[in-house]
């Protein structure tokens, strides 16, 4: 069943360079190629999370959290493409930059996890815990503006 969820981040990840690319050849609008993607995609992901916690057939959650990944790696390619849009000459830095944190976030996360769950024994709000950092990335998203330049990039 792991598989599945796995399967979900990479579909996830093809089906958001297309959209990223629909979106922005159908309306011209690096904002909502961009920065839409992205709201939607995590704030998507954040409540398919969230809503698994209603669900008590291990096969639905499974299903929702499959869902999940897809459509939190769907936030993937927006994110490199905002890259390019805002970074100019300093593409690359601002690349290592976004990847050091992403790396950072997912050393930390099983450690943290573990400890939250020691601390409380509930696997309930670990599952809580995400959406709300799924919902208020996508928050984030949102006031991202790609046609921003980088002042010493362009």
């Amino acid at each position: 069943m792991q598989g599945l969820v796995l399967g979900g981040t990479l579909t996830g990840s093809l089906l958001g360079g297309v959209i990223t690319d629909w979106v922005w050849r159908r309306t011209g609008s690096l904002r909502l190629s961009r920065s839409g993607m992205g709201t939607v995609a995590l704030c998507g992901c954040g409540c398919l999370v969230l809503s698994a916690w209603f669900v008590e057939d291990v096969r639905v959650a499974i299903a929702l959290l499959t869902l999940g990944s897809l459509f939190a790696a769907l936030a993937g390619p927006p994110t490199f493409a905002s890259i390019i849009d805002i970074g100019g000459s300093r593409v690359p830095q601002l690349m290592g930059l976004v990847n050091m944190c992403g790396n950072l976030a997912a050393a930390a996360c099983p450690v943290l996890v573990g400890m939250l769950f020691e601390w409380t024994a509930n696997w309930n709000l670990v599952l809580v815990l995400f959406a709300a950092i799924y919902i208020l990335g996508g928050i984030c998203w949102a006031l991202v503006d790609p046609q921003g330049r980088s002042r010493s990039g362009s």
